[in-house]
């Protein structure tokens, strides 16, 4: 299994910096949209909450289609390709590309509702 992205052999230079940058700014994205206000209240208002909701997906999507291509790189995209690979019904590495798409269509989706833009409603 040479070959497999996957299954890379760890770093010896110590952390993988990388991968704890990219967890982090999930996470700051994350907290910052908990914390401005996602409601539950139907119709959801408009709001910074759903502004950033949007905005983490999209960075969990560029981060998936980074997978793809990056695995290499850190241990967090590694795992991003084997949590798509992983997925059943089609456990190809191209299914990256759809968990990407997926995630950037719903946090344009997400960033359009809390500016007020109701696409769906």
């Amino acid at each position: 299994m040479t070959g497999d992205p996957t299954m890379q052999v760890k770093s010896p230079t110590g952390p993988d910096v990388l991968g704890l940058i990219l967890i982090a700014i999930l996470l700051v994205l994350l907290v910052s949209a908990w914390v401005l206000g996602m409601s539950t209240e139907k119709p959801a208002p408009s709001g910074p909450g759903p502004v950033f909701m949007g905005l983490f997906l999209i960075a969990l999507g560029l981060m998936f289609l980074a997978s793809y291509f990056y695995a290499a790189k850190s241990f967090f995209l590694r795992w991003l390709l084997r949590f798509a690979t992983g997925f059943p019904g089609m456990p190809s590495p191209k299914m990256t590309f759809l968990f990407s798409l997926l995630c950037v269509i719903s946090g344009i989706g997400a960033i359009a509702d809390g500016l007020g833009f109701r696409i769906f409603i």
